[in-house]
């Protein structure tokens, strides 16, 4: 079990890790969040949500993160993947999304507080 942080720094490495390695043209964003909140999922936290006004932002920062990555042909770990501000900035982002998603969980269970009275 991870908590918070932990769940979102699993995340971001699951799926910088996934979207720089996957072959295809289409479908690496998807794929690579599902996979990525299954650690989020499993620690019983809510999932990480990339709203879709900014799926731009969201393709910059990754963008950016894998033009940071050298010798992609020889990589045989994901360990050797860097670590960097890049990578930071999309952790960043992501929490920032997450907080997103977690205060409208919030909202509703105010709302289903109300009227459970």
């Amino acid at each position: 079990m991870h908590n918070q942080e932990e769940a979102a720094q699993a995340y971001a490495d699951l799926h910088l890790s996934f979207v720089t390695i996957h072959p295809f043209f289409d479908g690496n964003g998807r794929m690579a969040r599902l996979l990525a909140n299954l650690p989020v999922l499993k620690s019983g936290l809510p999932p990480i949500v990339v709203p879709q006004e900014d799926r731009y932002q969201y393709k910059v920062c990754l963008s950016a993160y894998q033009s940071t990555v050298t010798d992609l042909a020889e990589l045989r770990d994901f360990a050797q993947l860097p670590a960097n501000s890049e990578k930071q900035r999309f952790v960043e982002l992501c929490t920032g999304y997450w907080s997103q998603t977690i205060d409208l969980l919030n909202k509703a269970h105010e709302v289903q507080s109300k009227r459970l009275g």
